[in-house]
């Protein structure tokens, strides 16, 4: 046999295997009355305290209004609309797409009716033979343009005014995009 070799006779096995279940045991009872000691003294295994069903209401009510809290923060320093111009611009924007996809929602904003804004982009389109008036591409996607730049109104009767169907006008999207706050003649 070579040296520095163990060989496990069964009486050495026996052995072994007795004091691993001994060892176990006696942690595994050591272990269970660490548990019973703290959680008398109303402490988890960490050392945190373990909370009752009106400490984990309280605790989950601190939670909800510390989220609140933050919410309110990061919204106040993260406007989505600056003034209320900007508030309104986006409602009668918001008003217009719903008036193209039939939904007619928030169009009492607006300064006409639905179908007269649908009447409106149809008779321009029919005008142009389906081409943008600054490009000259045919459009198969459009945007409404507003000859007029939204950003130029200073009040809320401007802006209204802006919407007006004299105003509005049908442009591809490349176009429109590229035009940003700009006066352009087309």
């Amino acid at each position: 046999m070579p040296k520095g070799v163990c060989v496990l006779t069964p009486r050495l096995r026996e052995i072994r295997a007795r004091n691993a279940r001994y060892a176990f045991e006696s942690t595994r009872e050591r272990h269970i009355e660490r548990i019973k000691t703290l959680h008398a003294q109303g402490r988890k295994l960490d050392g945190t305290p373990i909370l009752g069903p009106d400490s984990q209401k309280l605790r989950a009510k601190q939670l909800r209004q510390n989220e609140r809290r933050k919410t309110k923060e990061w919204k106040a320093s993260h406007p989505r609309h600056r003034t209320v111009i900007q508030a309104l611009a986006h409602r009668l924007r918001s008003a217009i797409r719903s008036c193209l996809k039939k939904n007619d929602w928030g169009t009492h904003r607006l300064p006409f009716r639905p179908v007269e804004l649908r009447e409106h982009i149809n008779r321009k389109l029919d005008e142009r033979n389906h081409r943008c008036p600054m490009c000259g591409t045919p459009i198969e996607r459009f945007h409404i343009d507003h000859r007029v730049p939204i950003s130029s109104a200073k009040t809320a009767e401007e802006l209204i005014g802006l919407f007006a169907l004299s105003n509005l006008d049908v442009l591809c999207p490349t176009c429109n995009m590229s035009k940003h706050a700009k006066l352009v003649s087309y």
